[in-house]
């Protein structure tokens, strides 16, 4: 009945020590400023995390080329060489953990 009015709800029966409401009139001046913070914060963010993650791999890829640098170099010493294979198999071991340990979906 396209003619009928919307049932009445009483708050009373959905149990209203359970559901909180509020009403607040909002200036949409305001609502737009927070908005634009909200978003300049989310970019903020996004460009710390890509510099963290930037910096770590530079570390790690200098890291690792100084261990092949070790390994490749004639006059270092087998305890030298031992230590940059142990080093290396611990940078590869945690790659490999971190690309198939990753918990998908949430």
């Amino acid at each position: 009945m396209p003619g009928d009015k919307p049932p009445i709800v009483d708050l009373d029966q959905l149990g209203a020590d359970r559901v909180k409401m509020s009403l607040e009139t909002v200036d949409p001046g305001e609502r737009d400023s927070k908005l634009r913070i909200a978003e300049a914060d989310a970019r903020v963010a996004r460009l710390k995390d890509l510099g963290q993650v930037l910096f770590a791999g530079l570390c790690l890829l200098g890291l690792g080329a100084y261990c092949m640098l070790i390994l490749r170099a004639q006059g270092t010493s087998a305890d030298d060489k031992k230590w940059a294979q142990t080093v290396l198999a611990a940078m590869v071991s945690g790659f490999i953990g971190y690309l198939f340990g990753k918990k998908s979906g949430g």
